[in-house]
C-alpha cells in the first residue's frame, strides 16, 4: 500500500478540502458578483430617479404658485407662497436661483439661472428636501454628493426675443465618479429652466 501521506491543517481540514472550498467560493464570487453589481447599480438609479422626480415636483409646484401669484414681472422676485419666500423664477414662472432682484425689487436678468456659477445650488438649496453636499468644484468631489453647474442654452423667451443664456442646471453625482469631466459621469440630474424639465437625460441644445 502507497504510504500517502495527508496533509492535515490545524482544524482537521485536509489539503484537498481546503482547494475544493477554494474552488466553490471563487465559482460562487464568479456568479454572484454581477449580480450584486446589477443591484447596486440599480439601487443608485432608483435613488438618482427619486431626486429628479422630487425636484421635478418642486419645479411644477413653484410655477404654479407664480400664476397664482398672478404670473407678473413682480412676482418673479421673492416667489411669495413658496418655502422661505427667497426663491426666485424666471419669465415663465420656472426656479431661477434667489437674490436676482435689484435694489427696486425687479428681476435683474430673468432668462439665466443664478448671479454666478452657485446658482443651481441655491435653486437645489430652496426645493430639494434631503441632506444632500454640493459643489461647483470639481476638487470637491471625493466629499460631496453632487457636483453642480450651469449650461448654456438658446431659446426664445415668451417675448419672442432670442437668448443664449446659462439656462440649464446639471446634477453630477459623485457616487460612481470616473474621470475629471462630470458631465460624463453616469448618474446626472438635469434641470432645464426654459421648460421646467427635470430629467436624467442630458436636454437638447444643451
Amino acid at each position: 500500500m502507497s504510504k500517502l501521506k495527508i496533509i492535515r491543517l490545524s482544524k482537521g481540514f485536509t489539503l484537498i478540502e481546503l482547494i475544493v472550498v477554494i474552488v466553490v467560493i471563487a465559482i460562487l464570487s464568479v456568479i454572484a458578483l454581477p449580480r450584486f453589481i446589477n443591484l447596486t447599480t440599480q439601487s443608485q438609479q432608483a435613488q438618482i430617479d427619486g431626486i429628479a422626480a422630487q425636484f421635478g415636483s418642486a419645479v411644477s409646484f413653484a410655477q404654479k404658485q407664480w400664476i397664482v401669484n398672478g404670473a407678473t414681472p413682480a412676482s418673479q422676485v421673492d416667489l411669495e407662497g413658496y418655502g422661505d419666500g427667497k426663491l426666485d423664477v424666471n419669465d415663465i414662472g420656472f426656479p431661477i436661483g434667489i437674490d436676482k432682484g435689484n435694489s427696486e425689487g425687479e428681476m435683474s436678468n430673468p432668462y439665466q439661472i443664478g448671479k454666478n456659477e452657485k446658482g443651481c445650488i441655491e435653486i437645489w438649496n430652496q426645493i430639494v428636501d434631503g441632506d444632500y453636499s454640493l459643489s461647483i468644484n470639481i476638487n470637491d468631489a471625493a466629499n460631496v454628493d453632487f457636483i453642480a453647474a450651469r449650461k448654456n442654452l438658446s431659446f426664445t423667451a415668451s417675448d419672442g426675443t432670442s437668448h443664449d443664456q446659462k439656462a440649464v442646471c446639471y446634477y453630477a453625482s459623485t457616487v460612481r465618479r470616473a474621470g475629471n469631466n462630470p458631465e460624463s459621469w453616469p448618474y446626472i440630474i438635469w434641470y432645464n429652466s426654459r421648460n421646467g424639465v427635470v430629467s436624467t437625460t442630458r436636454p437638447d441644445g444643451v
